[in-house]
C-alpha cells in the first residue's frame, strides 16, 4: 500500500507542477493532433494521417526539386474552408531568398479553388532575414496566440523558405559597412540551433505546423578508398537534423512529355515510422491553354496513391485487403472499391468514403499509418484540459484551505499543550514551596492551663465545708493559731 501511495503522490505532484504533465502511454498515444493530410500518398510518406502540431518538419533537396511547391500545396490545404472539409487555418510564408514566383503561387491557389486577394488566409512575409523570421514568429504570432483563447484560435502553418538561402542581419550590416564578409560567420546555424532546441517549449499547446525548407548539398568524400555515393548535408545548421520529427529529401527527373517533373520524396529521418519513398508528378500549368481550361500548377497525389497501392514492392501481400491496378492511361481499377477504370481522383474519393472505413482501417494497420486527430478534436482536448485545470485549481484551493485550518488547529493545540505544561510546572513549584515551608516551622508547645480562683460555695446542707478554696491563701489575722 505504501508503494501505491508513493506512486500516486509522485504522479499528482508532476501533474500539478507548473507546466508539467504526466500521462500514460495510452493517453499520450490518444492525444496526437495535427493538420489532416488529404491524400493517401502523403499519409503513407509521413506514417500518419496528419502533420503533428508543435513539431519541426523539414524538406531538403537540390535546386529545382520542387521543395517549395511541396510545402505550398500543404499550406493551401491548411487554408481550405469547412465546406470542403478543411481546417480553416492560416498559412504564413516567410520568403527569405527573394525569388518567389507569384505566378506559381497564384496558379496553385486557383487549382485549390482559393482566392488570393487581401485578407485571405495565405499571407507572405517577403525578403525577411533569418532574424526577422525568428522575431516575428516568436514575438508576434506566438505572443498573440498566447493571449487568445486556445480553444478558439485557428491552426497555423509556418513555412521558412529557405533557411539555407536566408539573409542574415549581421552579414547585411557587414556588407553595408565594409562591402565584404570574412570567414567565421555562422549566424544562421547559431540561430537555427537555439531556435530548434526551444521550438517545442515555444509552441507548447499551440496548433502550429512548422516546416523549414533547406538546400541539400553534396560533400566531397575525403576518406581514402571511398567509392560510394556522395554524402549529403543540409544548409542552415545540423541542429535541425536532431530536432526535426520528419526530414523529407526531394529529388526529380523530367517527365517524358515535358509537362512537369516526377518528384521522388524520401523520408531520410523520421521519429514515427520506417523510412519511406513516394513518387508523385508535379505538373505545370502548360502554355497555350486558355483561362477557361487552365489546370494550374498541381501535384497528382491521387495518382501517386493509386500507383503506390498497385506496386508490389511497396504493398507486398496487400492484395488480400485491396487490389489496385493502374493502366497506361493512368486509370484505376479496384474491385473492393467498385472502381473500374476510373480517374485517380474518383478512386481516392472512394478510398476515403465513410462506407469503406473498415477497409481503410485495415490498410492503415497494415502499412503502419497512425491515425491522429484534427483541429476540432484538439479544441475539445484543450477544453477538457481547461476544465481539468479549473477543477484542479478548485481542488488545490480546498486543499490549501484545509491545510490552513489544520495548521490553525495544530497551533491552537500546541498553545493549549504549552499552557497545560506551564500550569503543571506552576503547580509543582507551589507544592515544592509548601513542602519547604513545612520543614522550616518548629513544632508547637503544649499550652498552660490558666489558674482559676473559685469563691466559697455552700455544701449541700447550706453550710460551709470548712475548707479553703483551691489555691486560696489563708488570710493573715494577726492572732496565734488556736486563739478564739
Amino acid at each position: 500500500m505504501a508503494t501505491v501511495d508513493l506512486r500516486t503522490t509522485l504522479l499528482n505532484n508532476i501533474v500539478t507542477a507548473s507546466g508539467g504533465a504526466c500521462v500514460s502511454i495510452a493517453e499520450y498515444k490518444d492525444s496526437q493532433f495535427g493538420m489532416p493530410l488529404r491524400h493517401y500518398a502523403q499519409q503513407y510518406l509521413y506514417g500518419s494521417t496528419g502533420l503533428r502540431f508543435n513539431m519541426l518538419h523539414s524538406i531538403s533537396g537540390p535546386p529545382q526539386s520542387c521543395k517549395s511547391p511541396f510545402v505550398f500545396d500543404l499550406m493551401f490545404d491548411m487554408c481550405r474552408d469547412a465546406e470542403s472539409g478543411g481546417p480553416e487555418g492560416l498559412s504564413f510564408l516567410y520568403e527569405m531568398e527573394g525569388k518567389l514566383s507569384p505566378t506559381l503561387l497564384a496558379s496553385m491557389a486557383e487549382y485549390h479553388g482559393q482566392s488570393y486577394g487581401n485578407g485571405t488566409p495565405f499571407q507572405i512575409l517577403g525578403n525577411v532575414t533569418i532574424e526577422d523570421a525568428s522575431k516575428h514568429l516568436s514575438r508576434v504570432i506566438i505572443k498573440n496566440l498566447r493571449n487568445a483563447d486556445l480553444t478558439k484560435i485557428p491552426p497555423i502553418f509556418i513555412d521558412w523558405d529557405s533557411v539555407g538561402g536566408a539573409a542574415s542581419e549581421s552579414l547585411v550590416d557587414k556588407f553595408e559597412s565594409e562591402g565584404v564578409v570574412g570567414k567565421g560567420f555562422h549566424d544562421k546555424a547559431h540561430i537555427m540551433k537555439h531556435f530548434c532546441e526551444q521550438w517545442g517549449a515555444l509552441s507548447k499547446f499551440l496548433p502550429i505546423v512548422f516546416m523549414v525548407v533547406n538546400q541539400e548539398k553534396k560533400d566531397v568524400e575525403s576518406t581514402p578508398g571511398y567509392t560510394g555515393p556522395a554524402k549529403k548535408h543540409i544548409t542552415g545548421g545540423e541542429s535541425q537534423v536532431f530536432k526535426a520529427g520528419h526530414i523529407v529529401s526531394a529529388s526529380y527527373r523530367a517527365m517524358s512529355d515535358g509537362s512537369g517533373k516526377i518528384v521522388t520524396l524520401r523520408t531520410t529521418k523520421t521519429s514515427f515510422c520506417d523510412p519511406r519513398k513516394v513518387e508523385v508528378n508535379f505538373v505545370w500549368d502548360r502554355a497555350g491553354q486558355s483561362d477557361s481550361n487552365a489546370q494550374g500548377h498541381h501535384w497528382e497525389w491521387a495518382l501517386a496513391g493509386a500507383q503506390l497501392l498497385a506496386n508490389p514492392a511497396y504493398v507486398g501481400d496487400l492484395r488480400s485487403i485491396i487490389d489496385v491496378k493502374v493502366s497506361k492511361d493512368n486509370l484505376v481499377t479496384c474491385p473492393q472499391l467498385d472502381c473500374r477504370s476510373v480517374h485517380p481522383d474518383q478512386f481516392e474519393a472512394a478510398l476515403f468514403d465513410p462506407a469503406n472505413a473498415d477497409l481503410l482501417k485495415r490498410l492503415y494497420a497494415y502499412q503502419k499509418i497512425e491515425v491522429i486527430k484534427g483541429i476540432d478534436e484538439y479544441r475539445d482536448y484543450l477544453r477538457s484540459k481547461k476544465d481539468d485545470a479549473k477543477a484542479l485549481a478548485e481542488q488545490q484551493k480546498e486543499q490549501r484551505k484545509a491545510a490552513k485550518e489544520a495548521e490553525k488547529a495544530a497551533k491552537e493545540a500546541e498553545a493549549a499543550a504549552k499552557e497545560a505544561k506551564k500550569q503543571e510546572r506552576l503547580n509543582k513549584s507551589e507544592a515544592k514551596k509548601a513542602k519547604l515551608l513545612s520543614k522550616a516551622v518548629p513544632k508547637a508547645q503544649p499550652k498552660l492551663q490558666p489558674t482559676v480562683i473559685r469563691p466559697f460555695e455552700d455544701d449541700e446542707e447550706g453550710g460551709q465545708d470548712g475548707g479553703q478554696p483551691t489555691g486560696a491563701t489563708e488570710p493573715d489575722t494577726g492572732a496565734e493559731e488556736g486563739v478564739s
